[in-house]
């Protein structure tokens, strides 16, 4: 007979002992540690924290780590940026990752670039501009397409060889 496995995601609202613990004793089996917006360094309190209810609860739970893998996504920002509609911006004012920065560059005007799922809408002005289709507040880390153009990516970042090395 086949035993299911119910796990959660390792975040802010569940990473006490305590939180981790009554989640474990109330039938959970693992947990996930997505790694598209932290690191394994930056969690590794909660991680002990997790390790620490598990051990408390007389459990062998297990952690399932989410690499980040191949998405674009914009790079650390000093604070997050108010993008107003119609507005027009400088490319390097987005920290975008070179092989988005790459394909924009040789694009064409009004080549669409999304942000954040889609949330934010820019378009190309050349030379290096933005046009703001659709405003919003754009924060570190958040997703990057480019609709029609095929950026090639390693199916492994350099990210998560560093992640791989300390797992």
């Amino acid at each position: 007979m086949n035993k299911v496995k119910i796990y959660g995601t390792l975040g802010p609202s569940c990473a006490d002992e305590k939180t981790l613990e009554a989640m474990l004793r109330e039938g959970m089996t693992g947990i996930r540690l997505n790694l598209s917006h932290t690191t394994l360094d930056e969690s590794a309190e909660q991680i002990e924290a997790f390790h620490r209810a598990a051990r408390a609860c007389g459990m062998d739970a297990e952690l399932l780590i989410d690499m980040q893998g191949p998405e674009l996504r914009i790079g650390a920002l000093e604070a997050p940026i108010r993008l107003s509609d119609g507005a027009l911006i400088n490319m390097d004012a987005l920290s975008l990752p070179d092989e988005a920065r790459t394909a924009l560059l040789s694009a064409s005007n009004g080549q669409e670039l999304l942000l954040d799922d889609g949330k934010l809408l820019l378009t190309l002005e050349k030379p290096n501009r933005l046009l703001v289709k659709r405003g919003g507040l754009l924060e570190s880390r958040k997703s990057i397409a480019l609709p029609g153009i095929n950026i090639r990516t390693p199916a492994v970042t350099a990210a998560d060889s560093i992640n791989f090395s300390k797992a």
